[in-house]
């Protein structure tokens, strides 16, 4: 049994299916859960989800406790009995509302990253399948052999899903493909497969459906990546801005005006303003814009 797996099951063994009638959103997160491609169901997950927030609650609970009460006094930190009751309800809850948020979200945060992975790697998917079927490949086999190379384009598990729906649930291909064109986080992904059931049942021609979609993911992506570059060059030149020149202009004033003594307002010297800029603005400014590239790129 896998940790994973152990993970949910012993929450599932204390509570079994009880806390369902606790949680309204349970077709959302039906949802979220094949979205993000997740493999547990979503009675096993929502059991999980109460019985570990439960269970970090009162962890939290006790430590903090024991934190404040034993630890805290040999650091000859002391607090009153309102703020000793008011830290530990605090971290507590904090606790508690952490851990719930994190099991709503997380399968929305693994439906986006699915979602991004497949978008950016679409127009080589769609290409490979207009090779294979240029080629003579029937859809079957189209489907089998994108489940059979390595995970580039994204779409390894959908089209595995997609076999395993055909041989072991007995659906026919289009009726595989229309489901799983319903679980996939990525829509463009989806049109992409509706679009190519439309072709099979009206008898189209798939090379031409699929040379016509590679142009127009092409094109797309290649929209998509002039304006990241664009995008690029403006954090570019904010990055010089607000961490080449206007740190440079601060503390040429703050050195000023040190030398003329006094202090800047509010009881702080130049030299403590120096200070919070190098160890406090600086850093903190390079972090968020390494967020905003790091967001930027993340469809690459």
């Amino acid at each position: 049994m896998s940790d994973q797996g152990a993970f949910f099951k012993i929450a599932y063994r204390f509570l079994q299916d009880k806390p369902l009638r606790f949680y309204p959103g349970q077709s959302k997160l039906r949802d979220d859960l094949l979205k993000g491609g997740i493999s547990v169901g979503y009675t096993i997950y929502i059991s999980a989800m109460f019985f570990w927030t439960l269970a970090i609650t009162g962890a939290s609970l006790i430590l903090s406790t024991l934190i404040i009460t034993y630890i805290l006094p040999l650091l000859n930190i002391t607090l009153s009995n309102f703020m000793f009751i008011m830290v530990i309800i605090i971290v507590t809850l904090l606790s508690g509302v952490i851990t719930l948020i994190t099991f709503i979200y997380y399968p929305k945060y693994k439906a986006s990253q699915r979602r991004i992975e497949i978008d950016k790697n679409l127009v080589y998917t769609a290409n490979y399948m207009f090779i294979l079927h240029s080629a003579g490949a029937t859809p079957e086999q189209t489907i089998l052999s994108l489940a059979k190379i390595t995970d580039f384009f994204g779409v390894k598990s959908s089209t595995r899903a997609i076999i395993r729906d055909v041989e072991f649930m007995g659906f026919d291909v289009l009726s595989a493909l229309n489901q799983e064109s319903k679980r996939v986080p990525s829509s463009k992904y989806a049109d992409l497969l509706q679009g190519y059931i439309a072709t099979l049942v009206t008898g189209g021609s798939l090379t031409g459906y699929l040379s016509a979609q590679s142009s127009q993911l092409l094109e797309s992506r290649k929209r998509f990546l002039t304006q990241m570059i664009r995008q690029l060059d403006i954090i570019g030149e904010v990055f010089i801005a607000a961490l080449v020149a206007l740190p440079v202009i601060l503390i040429s004033m703050l050195v000023i005006m040190g030398g003329f003594g006094g202090d800047i307002g509010g009881g702080i010297s130049p030299f403590q303003a120096m200070i919070m800029i190098v160890y406090v603005l600086i850093p903190f400014t390079g972090i968020f814009i390494l967020l905003l590239v790091d967001g930027l790129m993340s469809g690459w």
